[in-house]
């Protein structure tokens, strides 16, 4: 099976059940129907399509496909009208929770870019303090600490000097600290931050099913960073499992599970990603010795 499939069907009983647990909060037909609409037109484009020749293996233009990412983080602080949390954007209809439908694909191919063996690139340092600065303003408590947490990795990893890992990771560190210091006065919804509560009070198996349904994606992408040895993917395993914990303390909406068009989307746009091979740079071993007589 292709590996955006993999990652695909590893969405699918949490996409399930959420439909199961905003009907039994009564979120109404036309939630329903959005959230069952967008997982089929979301995952469905992905499944149906394929990159083909060698060229579309790869991110087209990767410092410019994330650049416009970072710009659409702070996009919403540019057009809401309203007081308070700037996180969405509506979308023929549809408010879509911006971070959620940008950073799995944003972590993905910006740790992909750390982890090359080139030392040419630069964007990736500048474009990471960037978007958690997005979050700190917007302000976004959980996916900034998530998107630091998810980047801690390959920063570790990156060839590059200890100065500018130092400067990016306090700057991060920075950016953090400034969200969690701002207030956020929105309430939990009970089918979008609640679910895991809705799930404990339908019972201890719907509970457990819960859980196992919220651990399949980032144990799937934990696997699948093993098997392609794409370290990148674990460094989205480790977002995934930032928000799920997060998420539960009521404090961000729950991926997949929970009601909302950003999560799938994001997921979705992950799987097309995560299909493309990532950059590698030159290998710097030496060749082997020629033979002799």
């Amino acid at each position: 099976m292709r590996a955006d499939l993999r990652l695909l069907a590893a969405a699918l009983p949490a996409l399930a059940g959420s439909v199961l647990l905003m009907r039994q909060a009564d979120a109404g037909a036309a939630l329903v129907a959005q959230q069952i609409a967008v997982a089929v037109v979301s995952f469905g484009a992905v499944a149906l399509t394929r990159p083909r020749g060698t060229r579309a293996g790869r991110v087209p233009r990767p410092a410019l496909v994330t650049g416009l990412a970072v710009t659409l983080l702070w996009a919403p602080m540019w057009v809401s009208a309203l007081t308070g949390p700037e996180r969405w954007l509506s979308v023929a209809g549809v408010r879509v929770y911006v971070a959620s439908a940008l950073l799995p694909a944003l972590v993905l191919v910006v740790a992909r870019a750390l982890d090359s063996s080139s030392t040419a690139l630069r964007w990736p340092w500048m474009l990471m303090p960037a978007a958690l600065w997005a979050l700190a303003e917007q302000p976004d408590a959980s996916q900034a600490t998530a998107f630091a947490l998810a980047g801690a990795l390959p920063l570790a990893r990156a060839s590059a000097g200890a100065g500018i890992k130092t400067l990016v990771a306090a700057t991060l560190g920075a950016g953090v600290a400034w969200a969690w210091w701002q207030p956020d006065p929105l309430l939990p919804v009970p089918y979008v931050e609640g679910v895991l509560d809705l799930a404990r009070a339908a019972g201890p198996a719907a509970f457990v099913a819960a859980l196992a349904a919220l651990a399949l994606p980032p144990l799937m992408l934990a696997r699948q960073a093993r098997a392609s040895s794409d370290t990148a993917l674990l460094s989205v395993a480790i977002y995934y499992v930032a928000i799920d914990v997060l998420a539960w303390r009521q404090l961000t909406p729950m991926p997949l599970l929970g009601f909302g068009a950003g999560p799938i989307v994001g997921y979705a746009l992950l799987a097309a990603v995560a299909r493309r091979r990532p950059e590698r740079g030159p290998s710097t071993s030496a060749p082997p010795p020629a033979p002799t007589r």
